[in-house]
């Protein structure tokens, strides 16, 4: 139900803006960009006025805007400023270098302070510097995406948001559950969402009538005016948390399938719904708790929602101003002129690379000059190898991207190039074996080379057997296995070390009002919300979002505790052989890394995946039992990674305005339907004939489900003492542990000796290390994310900031919603009828046409294995 009288969308308070000079362009062509002769922008004259804003990293509408409020920054006040604007972006590699550098020689050159008028233009560029940053953001890329205003009267809360919003959600989790197990699988992503729920959207907003009560001098009604910008918003939030499927799904299948451990308890309801809303909700009430650190600082961007921020912007707020770009020409297009043309285009572009071509989306060209060759597979190949292509894909669902800074995407291929000749090194010297098995692998074999059988292991009750063990063989990993798990763990410390090294003074502000705010609600003090404009730890956004009832930390911590309560019930009140104190162990796991994995993430758009580190520690409390240690998993990665999830969707309401009480209850409910949904779900999936087995009906093969299986005898069964402890082959890969810290301390003392190189800010160690990490992706796949992101963020954005500010990410939304839909259609078309297209270019060479050929050492006759004797293993 709306909250407020009927409105028009557009009737929203005027953002600052400008009298925009004239610009010759054809007013009655609709189209792109026209070849035109551009009028100087800002007029003739190189006067102060004019020169002065070459120096800043704005576009001419920001910059009128902000010219508009210098009468109140005078220059004694953006130095307080700018002087925690540097203290604050010093290391942040989002927040531009030449920039920064001009605010050190405003701070700290006293020639400044003694002759103002020798340096007049750098002192006005730097108070304008000074309103951007608190009138508006701190980084280009914001400002080209996000709303300065709001108007408090739109509702967010309406009948549109719970009809569309309760349907979105239950098809998501339907879909989304469904196919998981399914191959190939197909989802829903949230672009997609929010592309198909605005017709519905206006469609209600036409069809509903205006039927309602006014209560308190508010008035309540089905129909509040039209579909707008935050009900699409609070509909695209709770769609979002009903996309994910819960980790608890994996975990019920291989405890209850007979193929794996056949529990029945795993089968009972009650078993499978307090544990997934645990896991959920353990998640919400931790990014709940996690705001003032990963959703208001200014610096927490989350570049990849700004492309969601664009398209709903797009949707409600168009606009089609000239803007000068590429080809010397004026652009007039409005964004969603370009989301519609881009995303037929790719609609229909990727029916050749994903049915009807193959060979586009692995263009494994050069492999195919010697198709047996296995030295050329192995460095060239992009199935097989690393992948050391000059173009490898023409798919802009394997290889693109625009939506990730420059830095992370440079710095996450350096990763992979250096661990790539670690695994050539590793390979070609036949260290720990690995030259009989394939160089680019993630299984694990026995010393036969066949993947390893964990059923040859285990007794009748899923337990260790030691003499089966030694009668069977070692775990053996390929070079690649062993570089991804030497850099996983180089991760771990990396990232543990980066956050409090590189922003530690943004931290402990965001602490001090941790501390301050329990302190005053044990005390029962009222919260002070005067907010000091002059504080650049919370930009304007967040002292927009201020003028709004919170959602206090005690919501979110009561539903923290009861999440742990119900988690504890879900393991001990069934025999699952497991202590509820996993529970809390798991849960401490989760409140150590949320923050230095969401500071990172929000940063740097880098995904930190725990799952290796929580399986090892997992592994090693666990005694051999492989559910114990999924429950730790299940309680420290997977809250952890839903506890990001949740913080990235309070992000964009937090861009959006959406009333924070408002994010809190369609989070709340959306967990709720995708609980009860997918549970649902999953139990009819275990009635399916030969489900998770070789002959499934429908392709549902369950890989992931058999990969978790591995994963839990491997790590809870066998133990990470037998694969990684001392005696063992692979204990020296242990050694990632110290090499991340290294790594951040050797990059930040760098840094700290030239901290004036461009090249030593540009690294991000943690991207380093998760660069490294070889599956689905190759040196040739992150090679093609290189090339777009320097053609857009370095040669576009620098050239034709307006420009790349309107159309970056709405573009890159539309090709990921065109692949979305077209994949869908394709899936219901061929794939699920089995129509298949057999002909050379689906059925190209992938690099190495004998795969027991693609090894360097076949595997000796006499005695049939390699590694140790039977009998002799650690």
């Amino acid at each position: 139900m709306g909250e407020q009288e009927k409105y028009s969308d557009h009737d929203s308070p005027e953002p600052l803006h400008y009298d925009e000079k004239s610009v010759p362009y054809d007013e009655k062509k609709d189209y792109l960009g026209a070849e035109v002769t551009v009028t100087a922008p800002f007029g003739e004259a190189e006067d102060l006025d004019i020169a002065y804003r070459r120096r800043l990293h704005a576009t001419e509408k920001d910059i009128l805007a902000a010219e508009a409020l210098l009468p109140t920054m005078p220059e004694d006040r953006a130095r307080r400023i700018l002087s925690q604007i540097r203290k604050m972006h010093k290391h942040d590699q989002n927040f531009d270098l030449a920039t920064l550098e001009q605010i050190t020689e405003f701070l700290d050159d006293p020639d400044v302070r003694e002759h103002p008028d020798k340096h007049a233009e750098l002192i006005l560029a730097m108070r304008v510097e000074a309103i951007l940053c608190t009138e508006n953001s701190p980084y280009a890329m914001v400002r080209g995406s996000v709303d300065t205003t709001d108007d408090m009267s739109i509702p967010a809360l309406t009948s549109r948001v719970w009809i569309i919003g309760i349907l979105s959600c239950c098809l998501g989790s339907f879909v989304n559950q469904l196919f998981t197990i399914r191959f190939p699988s197909i989802g829903i992503p949230s672009s997609v969402i929010q592309l198909i729920t605005y017709p519905f959207g206006v469609f209600l907003a036409k069809v509903l009538p205006d039927w309602g009560f006014t209560f308190r001098g508010k008035r309540y009604t089905l129909n509040p005016g039209p579909f707008n910008r935050k009900e699409h918003m609070c509909v695209v939030i709770m769609a979002n948390v009903g996309m994910g499927s819960p980790y608890m799904s994996d975990i019920v299948f291989v405890a209850a399938l007979p193929q794996w451990f056949n529990r029945d308890y795993a089968r009972k309801y009650g078993y499978q719904i307090t544990n997934t809303l645990a896991t959920s909700f353990l998640g919400f009430g931790l990014a709940g708790l996690a705001r003032r650190f990963l959703v208001w600082p200014s610096y927490c961007v989350w570049p990849d929602e700004l492309g969601t921020l664009a398209l709903n912007k797009g949707f409600h707020n168009d606009e089609g101003t000239p803007i000068p770009g590429p080809g010397k020409k004026i652009y007039t297009s409005t964004r969603m002129r370009l989301f519609y043309i881009t995303f037929v285009c790719m609609f229909f572009y990727f029916w050749l690379p994903n049915t009807f071509a193959g060979f586009l989306t692995y263009f494994n060209w050069i492999a195919w000059i010697a198709p047996n060759n296995i030295d050329l597979a192995n460095i060239t190949s992009i199935r097989s190898g690393l992948g050391i292509n000059p173009w490898p894909t023409f798919d802009w669902n394997y290889g693109f991207a625009l939506t990730t800074p420059t830095f992370s995407v440079v710095s996450q291929f350096v990763g992979m190039f250096l661990s790539g000749m670690v695994i050539i090194a590793f390979y070609y010297t036949n260290a720990y074996n690995t030259s009989y098995l394939p160089m680019m692998s993630n299984k694990t074999f026995d010393n036969r080379g066949k993947s390893y059988d964990v059923k040859k292991i285990i007794n009748e009750n899923s337990l260790f057997d030691m003499a089966k063990y030694q009668k069977y063989s070692e775990p053996w990993m390929a070079a690649s296995n062993l570089v991804n798990y030497l850099f996983f763990f180089a991760k771990y410390t990396a990232v543990l070390t980066y956050a409090p090294l590189y922003h530690w003074h943004e931290l402990k502000i965001a602490y001090a009002g941790t501390f301050t705010q329990a302190k005053n609600f044990i005390l029962r003090r009222k919260d002070v919300k005067e907010v000091d404009p002059d504080a650049i730890g919370e930009d304007v956004h967040y002292r927009l979002m201020r003028k709004y009832p919170e959602a206090p930390d005690w919501w979110y911590f009561f539903v923290f505790c009861a999440s742990i309560v119900l988690g504890v019930v879900g393991v001990e009140a069934y025999p699952t052989g497991t202590s509820g104190a996993v529970v809390v162990y798991g849960t401490i796991f989760a409140l150590i890394f949320v923050i230095p994995v969401g500071v990172v993430s929000a940063v740097a758009e880098t995904e930190v995946t725990l799952n290796v580190l929580a399986e090892f520690i997992g592994g090693m409390m666990s005694g051999g039992n492989a559910l114990s240690m999924n429950f730790f998993k299940m309680y420290g990665y997977v809250t952890t990674a839903k506890s990001l999830a949740f913080v990235r969707d309070l992000k964009l309401g937090h861009y959006a305005k959406v009333p924070p009480r408002a994010s809190f209850i369609v989070q709340c409910v959306g967990s709720l339907i995708c609980a009860f949904v997918t549970t649902a779900v999953l139990n009819w999936q275990m009635s399916f004939e030969g489900v998770c087995t070789d002959e499934p009906k429908f392709r549902f093969y369950c890989y992931g489900e058999w990969t978790f299986y591995t994963a839990s005898v491997f790590w809870g069964t066998l133990g990470p003492a037998r694969v990684f402890g001392k005696g063992s082959h692979y204990w020296t890969l242990l050694l990632g542990f110290p090499l991340g810290l290294v790594l951040v301390l050797g990059v930040w003392g760098l840094q700290r000796i030239w901290p004036k190189s461009r090249l030593l800010r540009s690294i991000h160690v943690v991207a380093i290390t998760t660069g490294a990490y070889w599956f689905p992706d190759t040196l040739g796949m992150k090679w093609t994310f290189v090339v777009t992101t320097l053609l857009s963020w370095n040669w576009l954005k620098s050239r034709y900031l307006a420009f790349w500010s309107r159309y970056n990410y709405v573009f890159a939304t539309a090709m990921t919603a065109g692949v979305s839909i077209s994949a869908i259609v394709q899936f219901l078309a061929f794939t699920f009828t089995d129509v298949e297209f057999n002909w050379w270019g689906n059925d190209a060479d992938k690099g190495c046409a004998a795969p027991n050929k693609c090894k360097r050492f076949q595997i000796p006759k006499d005695p049939g294995y390699f590694g140790g004797a039977p009998g002799t293993y650690h």
